[in-house]
């Protein structure tokens, strides 16, 4: 291209807001992308050709005042724009020449007394010991080159990561240092064995990631509100441990091969009861609520226990007739699980949950819950001891028990998948007693 000058002109108003305004257009070869909604756009501008017949009166010398402002004075200046004159009265130019360094414009300052020369004009300062010879054209020393004589040149190439600085003279370009500038410097520390390996770039070690090498990797999720704290390492909340958090934890004892299969509740064999499975199951005999006066009832500190049941465990009672749910003195109290700040740290909920919520088992337990099926998201049948169910990494829709098998903003990896958890929905309830 010739290059040559512009005309851009600003459109405000209305016509910034005629949809043909914003529209993608072809000029000269270039196409330009449509704007969208014009509704969105505040202020347009077209870029035409400048008309080459147009006549244009610049200021060639002499600062410029404001209207109570004094303008004269005296003052010699490069560019010429910034020089000052008082009432200057008559020029004297030689024919069909250009200004340059040697060849210059003669004006007569008057009041002044005195006879100026104005040489070539620069609208902008010559570096390094150039001088304007032309209209915008500087005369560079040896060693510099560009418009403003501001580009050093450097006989031989500089190399990898460096830069021509000085004539003949090569520097580290920045974010490397060293002899041969090839340590990259990095801003930041790279913590847990990573090293600066790119100009502010850390290749961390592996378990570690981030831009300082400071968030863990682990290989496993972290169920249950656990958190990854290390490599391959889960932080769980107290009712939970495993190395993924999906075990729970009961403060008592099941007993007579009765198992903890969520925080607190034991699911016990059909022989036994109680929220340790400690006391007998005599179909002779039926349910007292503890404390009891009757005779020879064995009285015992826990009168209610609070436990993780499934969800709806009317339903659930109606399908499997199980001893429990045949004693009409038993009463099952719907609780909210406690969440917050407070409480966190022992049930791994952050947010306030539905009474129905969901708990996440890992991928070979047995249990009484209903399960989720990842692909429609319905749940299983109600059992005594439900049929193993692992959660798919995809389902219709993406639920947040999901795994991702590809980078996703706001995620880390692996990026692999594994069948490794059971999501079950559940409530919380406080269950009678019995004696």
């Amino acid at each position: 291209a010739d290059g040559g000058l512009v005309t851009v002109t600003l459109q405000r108003g209305i016509k910034s807001r005629v949809p043909a305004n914003v529209a993608a257009t072809t000029s000269n070869g270039v196409t330009s992308r449509s704007l969208g909604r014009w509704q969105d756009v505040q202020r347009l501008f077209t870029v035409e050709a400048y008309p080459l017949a147009t006549v244009e009166v610049q200021t060639i010398s002499g600062a410029p005042a404001g209207l109570l402002e004094y303008g004269c004075g005296y003052k010699d200046s490069m560019p010429p724009q910034e020089a000052l004159f008082s009432v200057p009265s008559g020029i004297g130019a030689s024919i069909n020449k250009t200004l340059t360094n040697e060849t210059v414009l003669f004006i007569a300052d008057r009041n002044n007394h005195n006879v100026r020369g104005m040489s070539a004009s620069c609208s902008f300062v010559c570096e390094n010991m150039g001088y304007c010879i032309g209209p915008d054209l500087c005369k560079c020393p040896d060693g510099w080159e560009g418009a403003d004589c501001t580009r050093p040149v450097c006989s031989s190439p500089c190399g990898v990561n460096k830069l021509c600085v000085a004539p003949d003279t090569c520097a580290c370009k920045p974010g490397y240092s060293g002899t041969n500038c090839d340590q990259p410097l990095c801003v930041q520390t790279c913590m847990n064995g990573g090293s600066c390996t790119a100009p502010d770039t850390c290749s961390c070690s592996s378990g570690w990631f981030d831009s300082n090498c400071t968030t863990p990797v682990c290989e496993q999720t972290c169920g249950n509100g656990g958190s990854c704290t290390g490599p391959n390492t889960c932080t769980c909340p107290t009712d939970w441990t495993g190395h993924d958090c999906r075990i729970p934890v009961c403060v008592q004892t099941c007993q007579n091969q009765g198992y903890c299969v969520a925080p607190d509740t034991c699911t016990c064999p059909p022989q036994w009861s109680g929220h340790d499975c400690s006391l007998p199951v005599c179909h002779q005999g039926y349910f007292l609520p503890n404390p009891s006066l009757k005779l020879n009832a064995h009285y015992t500190k826990q009168t209610f226990w609070q436990e993780i049941k499934a969800c709806n465990v009317s339903d659930w009672c109606a399908e499997t007739d199980t001893f429990d749910c045949l004693q009409s003195d038993r009463l099952f109290q719907s609780l909210r699980i406690p969440y917050g700040a407070g409480n966190r740290a022992k049930t791994g909920k952050k947010d306030p949950q539905e009474r129905c919520f969901f708990m996440e088992l890992g991928q070979d337990v047995i249990s009484p819950y209903p399960y989720v099926v990842a692909t429609d998201q319905s749940l299983t049948p109600y059992h005594r001891y439900t049929p193993k169910t692992p959660y798919d990494y995809l389902s219709h829709p993406r639920q947040p028990h999901n795994n991702y098998v590809k980078p996703t903003d706001g995620f880390t990896q692996p990026w692999s998948y594994v069948m490794d958890r059971q999501v079950a929905l559940v409530e919380y309830l406080n269950v009678t007693q019995s004696v």
